[in-house]
């Protein structure tokens, strides 16, 4: 298998990618700085760039070899209500949030043909609304429903979309939310999301949550 992982390069998503390459996948990773890790293929994509987002992911699809899942787990925080967004933040919230995961699978799909496996990193925000996080649970809502209605299609053969709570990575560094010490491990996170994936379906839906850490199957077909 070869994985491209949106925001493959910290947190959640650089766990995912090491535990796919010691299990075989040859992994391409994306984000801002290179991990610099020997085995994993880095390329960089910025993705709140407004209206040349289109152009960028064309431009970044097209050159690739076949992939074979696609994980999106780009994310960063941001917090204020509703008002006290300015344009601007809200606008990149949107182009990383559900813009680009959108694109992503457009452009691969236009490209390859089909994908067979496409998996949406969430958030406990998909499910539980938030006032402070007002646009980044609009967004990780829209996601996981993208990725049910895109596991309709035909030409997607595998569709996973895993809803994890609060995680001891750098993505809460600005927030420090008070019960950060009761926040799950990236690496366990990611091993849940690896053993989800070897079970046969064609869209699941999971839940992995916290106090005490434990994995939910809310949906599979």
């Amino acid at each position: 298998m070869r994985s491209l992982i949106i925001g493959g390069t910290s947190g959640l998503g650089l766990e995912l990618a090491t535990l796919l390459q010691k299990s075989g996948d040859e992994v391409i990773v994306t984000g801002r700085k290179n991990p610099n890790v020997e085995t994993l293929q880095f390329q960089r994509i910025d993705l709140d760039i407004g209206k040349d987002l289109w152009r960028a992911i064309e431009t970044f699809v097209l050159p690739l070899p076949t992939i074979d899942r696609l994980i999106y787990s780009a994310g960063f925080y941001q917090e204020g209500s509703i008002t006290d967004l300015d344009e601007s933040s809200i606008d990149a919230m949107l182009d990383v949030g559900i813009k680009a995961p959108m694109l992503f699978a457009k452009k691969l799909l236009e490209s390859q043909g089909e994908l067979k496996q496409f998996v949406a990193i969430t958030s406990s925000s998909q499910y539980k609304p938030r006032e402070k996080e007002i646009v980044y649970a609009t967004t990780k809502s829209a996601l996981g429903h993208f990725a049910n209605s895109l596991s309709l299609d035909s030409r997607v053969r595998k569709t996973l979309v895993a809803a994890p709570e609060g995680m001891k990575t750098a993505f809460w560094r600005e927030g420090d939310p008070k019960d950060y010490n009761s926040f799950n491990d990236p690496k366990w996170v990611a091993k849940q999301i690896v053993d989800a994936l070897a079970v046969e379906f064609s869209y699941a839906y999971v839940k992995i949550l916290r106090s005490p850490a434990r994995t939910e199957v809310v949906e599979t077909r």
